[in-house]
């Protein structure tokens, strides 16, 4: 279809540049939007592994004593392990 569009009369030629330049422009509007978009992701990424990650040499003695405190050992809980059939759910006799 655009094809006949572009081959049109006598304003074939005035047509096809007006068509080729809008579709110059929305190629142009396009990789602006992806590079803004890439932009804000990487924004984002680097936000999140500020507020998550903590420095290259480690936390110092008084964030380690804070963590502590707050969320405690750094240890799995320790206790008798159970067998397959104890670890299987009893079931209910009514």
């Amino acid at each position: 279809a655009s094809s006949k569009i572009l081959e049109g009369g006598g304003y074939g030629k005035k047509i096809k540049r007006l068509f080729l330049s809008r579709m110059a422009e929305n190629v142009v509007r396009a990789a602006a939007v992806k590079e803004r978009v890439a932009q804000a992701a990487c924004a984002a990424e680097e936000e999140v592994l500020a507020l998550t990650s903590t420095p290259a040499g480690g936390l110092d003695a008084a964030a380690v004593a804070a963590r502590r405190e707050e969320y405690g050992e750094n240890r799995l809980p320790v206790g008798k392990k159970r067998g397959p059939l104890a670890r299987r759910p009893a079931k209910k006799i009514m």
